[in-house]
């Protein structure tokens, strides 16, 4: 029986701290801050999550264990 994906294309998504942290220190990534940055899901696999980030064209792929749901702050 296989469990259905976390995540449903359209979600609001970060990145886990732990993941957004190893991104910082990588000399190719680390002049972005990834811990305050927030995309949208766009296609969902059973290991990994297609991300659009704002100002990017194409989605980047991330494992799914390094994201989570982003809980906005009620205005």
């Amino acid at each position: 029986m296989t469990m259905p994906p976390p995540f449903s294309p359209g979600d609001r998504v970060k990145l886990t701290e732990r993941y957004a942290n190893t991104l910082c220190r990588s000399i190719k990534t680390k002049h972005i801050d990834w811990r305050g940055r927030r995309g949208i899901v766009r296609i969902c696999g059973a290991s990994q999550v297609a991300i659009m980030w704002p100002g990017r064209t194409s989605p980047d792929r991330v494992e799914i264990n390094g994201v989570e749901l982003a809980r906005e702050a009620a205005e």
